[in-house]
């Protein structure tokens, strides 16, 4: 069997299991779907609210911003292009998105850096994904993320290292800054 889930221009397809055997597996499946499904419907909700202040604070047209991402971001966020293109300042895109999203910002200077801290998350899984952990409660590890729209990081966490994952926002700078203290040194 085959399961769509469409938004937008996206489709996402997923060949899935009939047996019986299967069946636990083929719900599981249609559930993440489903949940990824409702990230990517809030991501671009978010992503159109701030393409839409940006356009009406930088007195520039939808069509230069499409441009503007289009040329830049292939595969990546969006952040970086209206970043560099000084459209946004990283601090107010992630102001923000921590409003909207509901994402407690951090200041990893004030985190306090323990070794069981460290070994949460691995040295090649903080550089790879560019994340840096800040607390751990029993199964859950809060993580700071400099792009929280990219709902990858935290699923690829969750399987990785088998624990509930909460984001928080930090700047990319701090993050890559801390990764260098604690895991290269």
């Amino acid at each position: 069997m085959e399961v769509l889930l469409c938004m937008g221009n996206w489709i996402m397809v997923a060949n899935v299991s009939q047996s019986e055997d299967d069946e636990s597996r083929r719900r599981i499946l249609i559930d993440r779907l489903r949940r990824l499904n409702r990230l990517l419907k809030e991501c671009l909700r978010l992503m159109d609210l701030i393409l839409s202040e940006l356009q009406h604070d930088k007195d520039i047209s939808l069509p230069e911003l499409r441009d503007i991402i289009n040329t830049s971001s292939h595969g990546k966020s969006i952040k970086e292009p209206l970043i560099t293109q000084g459209l946004v300042k990283e601090d107010d895109m992630l102001n923000a998105l921590s409003q909207e999203m509901g994402l407690e910002r951090v200041d990893l200077s004030k985190v306090t850096v323990t070794q069981e801290l460290l070994d949460a998350i691995p040295s090649m899984a903080a550089k790879r994904y560019r994340c840096f952990p800040v607390a751990i409660e029993k199964d859950t590890i809060y993580v700071a993320l400099s792009d929280p729209l990219n709902i990858e990081i935290p699923n690829v966490l969750n399987r990785l290292l088998k624990k509930k994952i909460i984001c928080m926002i930090a700047p990319e700078n701090e993050i890559e800054k801390a990764i260098r203290k604690y895991y290269e040194e």
